[in-house]
């Protein structure tokens, strides 16, 4: 029979909890799962289903090291009639002595070395002989791309790629580490551990994908299945060399000799893993390759595959090895309530679940564990941790008896979500207001013992949930039913700021300064230095002008001054900061990351791309050091990645400029947020370097992007998209395009007027570029009038003698 993808989708959602419940109650099992919403049993699926539980049970009797359903929502073109044949007797240099299992894509043999070199039995994945050519090929590139992945992978939890090629009849394949034992759900029930046992194997498990995603690789089908438990292994099969512990960060501190006999984690079938260097080739990874039971909210939705989404993996695996069952059921559902369900419902607390699944264990996970599975299992991608690093982390620091970092999620942020779906706009204020109030949890972990905390973030929580409900819903008379702006409530919280954290200075300064930061993302940048202004005079009076946070302020109100385009202020702030940080820290400590990024970011702004590439390449070798320590920090890379780019790009150093703007942007893809405006701002750049380097297909659809990006985060009239208009309307300009280039450098100008001013030095960049397609069109009037302005702002910015003014002549001239 042919498979459709409704039917494959479904049958992947029902075949591994079939397989999951005691023979003897499959078969009712299956027929509740398969019914109709008429009541009736659908009996094509039906079949299908029993089918592969029948033939994953044969494999799974064989000691199968594949599923039959592994990758079942994967790759559509495998059709229940193709089968492999007899087992050759060697693929490349190795002997075939048995098999292991079978799927859609192919079949896993059991392997010895023919030729003696090498005595270890392996797994051999082979492709399945019959597929059409087409499917042949696809499917031959994805099993080339899992070698490749694999060999780049080299970690105790992960299965290790000996040997690759193809066999005497052309099909790819591959040598693989063979790993002897049961999923990690049925290992912690055969050996009945206690929960700590568990924590402790799933914190390994998170090892191994941490030292994945800091090679910029991406799982995507994290499962059981995928996730082994192997005894007895020696020190041979970890697969970490020299060179590894050298140069690649451990995600945890290893024991120096292992026990032999200990339970190890190993991950298996990186064959739907994502590449996320610049490298990756689009076309060798399925969108839809995903078990929907593990699967991620973006992930269902067809969204972006990130780091999170095996974050989240993750977080559906400890529930199910923790609470006995898996957060969502799922089994059945078509597609469409499979995303209904991982979407929008929220999970019951482990603890809960465990009530019936585990008595025993549910105890122990009421608490911290509870929170830490909410947390990896948060709807939006940004709430998880933010790393498969920082989740082994918290896993342990429960272990051990310290506090964790997850926190329950309050009221406030319910409301929040809530709010969000009707109203973005109230929905970022909301946020806001519930930053400034919650950061007395961090004023007052400085004065309170630890054992403390939990209790005061508590209180802090309720706060924070009166003060949203307070700011929203006071009575404002002369509104006329209009909906309040967000700056409007921004500043009735900064007018009652000193009313109502007046006795708490710690948090009063933070509450200014994460106050003035949230002007400054929405391009209230006279407003943000207004904040700034009082942070810093709130934190000298209560800790001193060379405090820490009358540092972090001066530097904030630096790097707004630069927004503003007020270069000589913004120059004595910045540099005043690095000075006092290199003395108290040195040049070259961590401490001074944030200040070399706020210079080397003035450095270009001021035309000084010397000076600037010398400030990043300094912060780059501290970012890159950082990182090596702790994979989080890649974030932090990407952004000196991208100074330096800038500074390239200064330099004319095109070549170099696009190298360092292409790896920030993949680092960003891999690790961080690509949904903000910084993230738009660096395919800006990327953008720009592209349309000096003539790549003007490249450099029109990086910078569209950017829009995209930009408008969605930041809204169509914020400056910094403003921004991405003048630029992509450049590039149009110089390509022919002058009626969508003139739109929106008009559009560009408009923007910058009404949020900066007239006189911002950001509004001579849109003058200019409003002149060249002026003059591009023969209207010379105009094109005059235009380059005027763009010379006047230029003259008073940086003087009358400098480069731009030059260039602006010359095209008077012409006009």
């Amino acid at each position: 029979m042919s498979v459709t993808a409704d039917l494959w989708t479904r049958l992947a959602t029902i075949v591994p909890d079939a397989l999951d419940l005691p023979l003897d109650a499959r078969d009712a099992f299956l027929d509740d799962a398969c019914r109709l919403p008429t009541g009736e049993v659908d009996a094509a699926l039906r079949a299908e289903a029993a089918a592969l539980v029948t033939a994953s049970t044969a494999a799974d009797a064989a000691d199968a090291l594949a599923s039959p359903v592994a990758g079942l929502a994967g790759d559509l073109a495998a059709e229940e009639g193709l089968r492999s044949g007899a087992p050759p007797e060697t693929v490349g240099p190795w002997r075939v002595t048995g098999v292991l299992g079978e799927g859609g894509q192919g079949v896993v043999y059991r392997a010895v070395r023919a030729d003696g070199a090498f005595e270890r039995e392996v797994a051999i994945k082979l492709l399945r002989p019959g597929l059409g050519p087409e499917a042949g090929a696809r499917l031959g590139a994805r099993l080339a791309e899992e070698r490749r992945v694999l060999g780049r992978l080299e970690h105790e939890g992960i299965a290790r790629l000996y040997d690759g090629g193809l066999a005497d009849d052309g099909r790819p394949y591959l040598a693989m580490e063979k790993v002897d034992g049961p999923p990690i759900t049925a290992y912690a029930d055969a050996q009945a551990l206690s929960v700590r046992d568990r924590v402790a194997l799933l914190a390994d498990a998170c090892d191994a994908v941490a030292y994945a995603h800091a090679r910029l690789v991406v799982h995507r089908d994290l499962k059981p299945s995928n996730v082994l438990v192997a005894v007895g292994m020696g020190d041979e099969g970890l697969g970490i060399g020299a060179s590894d512990r050298a140069t690649a960060p451990p995600p945890r501190p290893q024991p120096p000799i292992p026990n032999p006999q200990s339970p190890r984690v190993k991950l298996l079938d990186f064959g739907v893993a994502k590449l996320l260097g610049p490298e990756a080739d689009a076309d060798l990874t399925v969108p839809g390759w995903m078990t929907p039971a593990y699967a991620a909210p973006e992930q269902v939705a067809g969204g972006d595959v990130t780091t999170a989404t095996d974050v989240y993996a993750l977080g559906v695996l400890a529930y199910e090895v923790l609470a006995g069952r898996r957060p969502y059921a799922v089994a059945g559902l078509s597609p469409a309530e499979v995303e209904r369900v991982v979407c929008e419902t929220a999970p019951p607390p482990a603890s809960a679940t465990a009530t019936e699944a585990a008595p025993a264990r549910a105890a122990a996970l009421r608490g911290d564990l509870d929170t830490i599975l909410a947390k990896a299992l948060a709807k939006e991608p940004a709430r998880r941790y933010e790393t498969a690093a920082a989740l082994a982390a918290d896993l342990r620091r429960h272990l051990g008896g310290l506090p964790v970092e997850a926190r329950p999620a309050t009221v406030g942020y319910r409301v929040g979500r809530f709010v969000r779906r009707h109203r973005a706009g109230v929905a970022g204020v909301a946020a806001a207001v519930l930053a400034i109030v919650a950061v007395s949890g961090v004023a007052f972990a400085r004065v309170a013992a630890e054992r403390d905390r939990a209790e005061a973030e508590a209180a802090n929580a309720t706060a924070a949930q009166d003060f949203v409900y307070g700011m929203l819903a006071a009575p404002r008379s002369d509104e006329q039913g209009r909906d309040v702006r967000v700056a409007d409530l921004l500043d009735g919280a900064s007018a009652v700021l000193d009313s109502t954290l007046g006795g708490q200075p710690a948090v009063l300064v933070e509450a200014r300064s994460r106050l003035a930061n949230t002007y400054r993302s929405l391009g209230l940048y006279e407003e943000s230095a207004r904040e700034n202004r009082l942070c810093i005079e709130a934190a000298s009076q209560a800790f001193g002008s060379e405090s820490d946070d009358a540092l972090t302020c001066r530097l904030n109100l630096g790097a707004t001054y630069q927004r503003l385009g007020d270069y000589p202020r913004a120059d004595s702030l910045i540099t005043s900061v690095v000075a006092a940080l290199s003395q108290r820290f040195g040049e070259d400590a961590p401490e001074l990351v944030f200040a070399y990024s706020a210079l080397a970011s003035l450095r270009n702004d001021q035309d000084d791309p010397e000076a600037a590439l010398e400030v990043a390449r300094r912060l780059l070798t501290i970012d890159r050091r950082r990182a090596e320590a702790d994979p989080g920090a890649l974030a932090d890379v990407a952004s000196s990645l991208n100074d330096i780019a800038v500074s390239l790009f200064g330099l004319g150093r095109l070549a170099e400029a696009a190298e360092h703007a292409e790896e920030a942007v993949a680092i960003q893809e891999a690790t961080g947020d690509t949904t903000d405006l910084s993230f738009a701002g660096d395919l800006r750049n990327l953008g720009a370097i592209y349309g000096r380097a003539e790549r003007v297909e490249d450099s029109d659809r990086v910078l569209r992007r950017a829009i995209r990006i930009g408008e969605q985060a930041g809204g169509p009239d914020h400056p910094r998209v403003a921004g991405i208009y003048a630029m992509l309307g450049q590039l149009l300009t110089r390509n022919g395009d002058l009626n969508e280039a003139e739109g929106l450098i008009r559009k560009s100008l408009q923007i910058r007027e009404t949020a900066l001013g007239p006189d911002h030095v950001e509004m001579a960049y849109s003058w200019e570029f409003l002149a060249l397609v002026l003059h591009a069109q023969g209207r010379t009037a105009e094109t005059r009038e235009a380059a005027l302005q763009a010379r006047r702002l230029y003259a008073q910015h940086f003087g009358a003698d400098h480069q731009w003014v030059a260039d602006v002549d010359t095209l008077l001239t012409d006009s």
